[in-house]
């Protein structure tokens, strides 16, 4: 199920920082949304019932450092490059889950397969060239780096979320995300201030990268997550 909700959310999540990325940066936009989704968890994992938030925190640098990835990823090499790779991160979360005893299906691989058709499909049809940044091999390693990133930090989000306790953990996984796209900010030395007129943009994105990683962790409390 969380499959069906999160792919469209991420794949319109991605489309807004393919366009930010480009003309805004890459820190700046990425902290602005960083904030947006943590505002937007805090008040259902505050009120949630307590649990161990060591996972959680390594799950949010994670996820942060694969955030940069993503965005890096963006802004140097084309979307029809980008998307098909990062969009491709499914496969690693279905063979990681075979690999822990649960066998995926015939029908979860075919779904897996449409998932990747598709996005190359759309991707291909875009009329952007990106000819002036298409570094090649740079944005394959940054979009390979974004693709395991989001995997594993899936994968170890749904392993802490099975032991209960999931919307608790939404919080101390954004925050240690914030945190860790800060500290980048400050060995960089990129302003993490994004500009006013962006901020609007900046809060879909934030509220669709909430809805992202909190429909896969709340998932891992399912039985077949």
């Amino acid at each position: 199920m969380d499959w069906g909700l999160s792919q469209p959310l991420h794949g319109g999540h991605d489309l807004c920082v393919s366009h930010v990325s480009q003309h805004r940066g890459i820190i700046a936009p990425l902290v602005g949304v960083m904030i947006s989704g943590l505002l937007i968890v805090a008040p259902f994992s505050i009120w949630a019932e307590t649990h161990p938030e060591g996972i959680a925190s390594v799950v949010g640098v994670i996820y942060g450092l694969a955030g940069y990835a993503l965005y890096c990823a963006f802004a140097i090499g084309p979307v029809r490059l980008v998307a098909p790779i990062i969009g491709a991160y499914p496969v690693l979360s279905v063979t990681w889950a075979g690999i822990n005893g649960q066998v995926a299906s015939f029908d979860q691989w075919m779904a897996v397969f449409m998932i990747i058709t598709g996005v190359g499909y759309v991707v291909g049809r875009s009329n952007s060239s990106g000819s002036e940044k298409d570094n090649r091999l740079s944005t394959v390693c940054w979009s390979l780096a974004a693709a395991v990133g989001f995997a594993t930090a899936f994968a170890a989000g749904q392993a802490a979320a099975s032991c209960g306790g999931e919307v608790t953990l939404l919080l101390p996984t954004r925050l240690t995300a914030l945190g860790a796209v800060l500290a980048l900010a400050l060995i960089l030395r990129q302003s993490p201030l994004p500009a006013p007129g962006v901020l609007p943009v900046l809060v879909l994105m934030g509220m669709l990268d909430a809805l992202v990683l909190g429909s896969i962790i709340v998932a891992g409390g399912a039985r077949r997550p």
